[in-house]
């Protein structure tokens, strides 16, 4: 089973997240991809 962790849960845009990924296959490539509509509708993505 594949699992994302992010650490913190929630952080201001100018702090750190750490990102992990575990249960993947040696070399398996993956995309990660995450967005963020804030109250201003502004649409942020990352990838």
């Amino acid at each position: 089973m594949v699992q994302l962790t992010a650490t913190p849960q929630s952080a201001l845009v100018d702090e750190p997240v750490h990102v992990r990924v575990t249960g993947l296959r040696p070399f398996q490539v993956v995309c990660l991809q995450a967005s963020l509509q804030d109250e201003k509708q502004n649409l942020f993505h990352s990838e």
